[in-house]
């Protein structure tokens, strides 16, 4: 978030979530990290807890193996984003074309061809393109990127050796991202009134039906080696992302017959200029509760059940929101057991609070607190 509202005021990291410090040493202890080697010789922890928004997820996390170069990467595509808005019309096209393993030596020229991509200098794309490499062995670290050009330059204007680089004012990213706060309105609005009108054996209807054109690729019909490969690597980050176009999910509503809700969900605001922008299918997925036999929170044989109480399941979403779990994030119990390896354990913003009081003594950082007033830690 902004420090403040002024013109020109320095962005500031907020919300930390599942995120820990790799080089803690109680991490360490605890997730056991293995060793693995980069292009240019260092050695980083490799992990393995599978965590993080989809479209803001590495490759290799997907693989469930990376190291904090996966940061790298999730800040490469959130600057994509703030200079040319959330692609929500183009969502699926987008991550295809981040997620894209081929032809590295066209990396930049994938990179303007993102959704929305404004004209920026080509020092921002050779930026970007490190951040975004696709084999994190090659990637830039953090602390290498920063001595890109187009960083350098807007830490000291005016000198000579950066005349590749100069100020662009992007036009049209902040209206792209005031139209993508109120779809998000809309998505949430959606979410909660399907989940409130269908009954619970309706909605896992819909759910399958979901899945079904989540798992389907175009080329069903083919045999899978007459399938060339870029194909299957679109159908691989379809299953990723797990999303569907709006009118994809109207239309599967009214194959079910659930015509009454089509209709609520195109009256909603805005609702009739959405079609074509992406449904986050994890919006629906968090009204799911998982129940065995004597109604305790687990994994249930028969598969995950639906509460029958609406302000249950609003209660449940609140209290997520709360916590800070973006309803998008993949839920680390769906990968249970896969390893031992985590740097995930939600400790980061304790870590932090140590290392400044130990080096900076008392300090003004501030937070927000749950009225949305900022309280005022050290």
């Amino acid at each position: 978030m902004f420090k403040s509202a002024e013109k020109g005021s320095p962005l500031q990291l907020i919300d930390f979530g599942s995120g820990t410090m790799a080089s803690d040493p109680d991490v360490m202890v605890e997730s056991s990290p293995i060793p693995c080697e980069q292009a240019n010789g260092d050695f980083l922890s490799l992990f393995t807890t599978f965590a993080g928004s989809a479209f803001y997820i590495s490759p290799e996390m997907f693989q469930r193996t990376y190291t904090t170069k996966t940061d790298v990467w999730s800040a490469g595509v959130a600057i994509y984003v703030l200079v040319a808005g959330y692609p929500s019309e183009d969502l699926q096209a987008a991550f295809n074309q981040l997620q894209n393993s081929k032809n590295p030596n066209e990396r930049i020229s994938q990179l303007k061809a993102l959704p929305n991509m404004p004209d920026m200098p080509d020092t921002f794309f050779e930026m970007l393109g490190q951040a975004l490499t696709y084999k994190h062995r090659k990637r830039m670290d953090a602390k290498s990127l920063l001595d890109c050009e187009f960083i350098k330059f807007h830490k000291d204007h005016e000198v000579e050796e950066f005349n590749r680089t100069s100020s662009t004012i992007v036009a049209g990213a902040t209206v792209r991202h005031i139209q993508n706060r109120l779809y998000g309105q809309y998505e949430r609005s959606v979410s909660s009134l399907i989940a409130s009108l269908l009954s619970r054996t309706n909605l896992h209807k819909l759910m399958d039906k979901i899945d079904e054109l989540i798992e389907s690729s175009p080329d069903d019909h083919l045999e899978a080696q007459d399938i060339v490969e870029e194909q299957l690597e679109h159908v691989a980050n379809k299953k990723r992302l797990q999303i569907l176009l709006v009118r994809e999910l109207q239309s599967i509503m009214k194959e079910l017959g659930f015509h009454e809700v089509v209709k609520l969900t195109k009256e909603q605001s805005h609702g009739k200029n959405y079609d074509d922008y992406a449904f986050h299918v994890a919006k629906l997925r968090q009204f799911y509760t998982y129940q065995d036999e004597d109604g305790s929170n687990a994994k249930s044989k028969t598969g995950p059940s639906l509460d029958d109480s609406m302000s249950r399941k609003l209660q449940e979403s609140m209290n997520a929101r709360k916590q800070n779990l973006d309803s998008s994030r993949h839920s680390n119990e769906d990968f249970k057991g896969i390893s031992p390896h985590s740097v995930h354990d939600g400790k980061i913003w304790d870590t932090i609070k140590k290392q400044l009081s130990a080096n900076q003594g008392p300090s003004t950082l501030k937070k927000v607190n749950s009225t949305g007033n900022l309280n005022q830690i050290f």
